[in-house]
């Protein structure tokens, strides 16, 4: 049994649920990580070996590239500038690589075991019981952040978009589920301050100036479980990771819902050709 951690909710707890991450994923997820493309471009070598790379076939770049230890999103524009602080940065050792692998994106397409995961009949059964049964999936990606190499995630609120609509309440950017392959600690996981997706829009620089510059936030806790467990957050809570030192290696596959169009308004729904995805992972089982 794994355990899930629901967060961002009326309630902080763990459940006892089903493990929903046997063998094939890890192992899908591990054989995508090694064929990312390398500093050749379109393909990727591993000793002798050279293939093109994954994904040169797809419509969006499936790999996030950055410098190891390092925040690619923080004090950036990118991601609607939803990430305005920057993270601590260690100093890599000297002979880390130039650029490591940060996200990878178009799980549902490399992966069949992605794709099942997707539409898991148990989260599925979670986000109706959040959602009710009008709910939408959206979005992937595979965070990997190696041992004394990968980067942060500097804090953020998920949602972008609906932080002055006249119908605000504190789920109308929905939730996420994030499936840890790895064991998750304090060290290599995501913190998250409680209570926070009920405030609105949060000024986040003056959060961290109130602390004195340090991004280690009093009110934060880390959310952390075994292999195999599934944390669900609100995408309007505070959270964010730090680079990950330890020597331990977390891998997390984070998707989440949407309320259906009943409840939530149009601009806020995802493309309809994930309606597909689900409708196909639910008659599978």
């Amino acid at each position: 049994m794994a355990s899930t951690a629901i967060f961002g909710s009326s309630r902080h707890r763990s459940v006892p649920t089903a493990n929903v991450s046997p063998p094939s994923w890890f192992s899908q997820t591990g054989t995508m990580s090694w064929r990312a493309r390398s500093s050749l471009g379109a393909v990727e070598q591993r000793g002798a070996t050279i293939r093109p790379a994954l994904g040169r076939g797809f419509a969006v770049e499936p790999f996030l590239f950055i410098k190891p230890l390092s925040d690619p999103w923080g004090g950036t524009r990118l991601l609607a500038g939803r990430h305005p602080t920057t993270m601590t940065q260690p100093a890599p050792e000297d002979d880390a690589p130039d650029e490591i692998v940060h996200l990878i994106s178009g799980m549902c397409q490399a992966s069949p075991a992605a794709l099942r995961l997707y539409g898991h009949p148990l989260l599925l059964t979670f986000a109706e019981a959040i959602n009710g049964p009008d709910f939408v999936p959206f979005n992937d990606a595979i965070f990997v952040k190696k041992p004394g190499l990968g980067g942060s995630v500097s804090w953020h609120q998920d949602g972008v978009t609906h932080w002055d609509h006249p119908e605000w309440d504190e789920g109308i950017h929905g939730f996420s589920f994030q499936v840890q392959l790895c064991v998750s600690t304090p060290a290599n996981g995501l913190w998250a301050v409680p209570g926070s997706h009920k405030v609105g829009n949060i000024g986040i620089p003056a959060v961290v100036a109130a602390n004195g510059g340090d991004d280690r936030l009093p009110d934060a806790v880390p959310l952390f479980c075994d292999a195999g467990g599934v944390m669900i957050a609100n995408r309007q809570v505070l959270h964010g990771s730090f680079a990950n030192t330890s020597p331990d290696p977390p891998i997390s596959i984070t998707f989440g819902c949407h309320r259906g169009g009943g409840r939530c308004p149009p601009s806020a729904l995802p493309r309809r050709d994930f309606i597909a995805v689900r409708t196909l992972c639910w008659s599978r089982g």
